[in-house]
């Protein structure tokens, strides 16, 4: 829905830049952790970036630029110190974005989902 209305106010060329996380490819949406990722991050859906592409042919856009945030900032490195985050806590925390943190970067050690840049452009008519 988002994407469409976006869609509908640009003109031919226009673009829409989305940076977010996104599902890696062959990864079930419906994988227990993946599903516990997207309720603790609040996401309504996580997509993989083809869907994006997909879904962009449909609204007369294509996807022009796809670079991997995660990797070209060391994420892992910089965020979660190379290490894979336990989801049990030693002090009880388990508050949603606690949770939603040691999901995330557990899923991104394991190549479930990567941070990424798309650019998306209008075709022109």
């Amino acid at each position: 829905k988002t994407l469409k209305a976006w869609s509908a106010t640009l003109h031919g060329g226009g673009l829409i830049i989305l940076i977010d996380d996104y599902r890696s490819q062959g990864v079930d949406p419906h994988d227990e952790e993946f599903v516990l990722f997207q309720k603790s991050w609040l996401a309504n859906s996580v997509p993989s970036t083809t869907e994006i592409a997909e879904w962009a042919e449909e609204l007369e856009m294509q996807l022009i630029r796809d670079r991997d945030l995660g990797s070209e900032y060391q994420i892992l490195k910089r965020f979660y110190r190379n290490k894979k985050p336990a989801l049990i806590d030693d002090h009880g925390r388990v508050h949603q974005a606690w949770l939603g943190s040691k999901v995330r970067g557990k899923l991104m050690f394991e190549g479930k989902i990567t941070y990424r840049l798309l650019v998306l452009q209008k075709k022109m008519s």
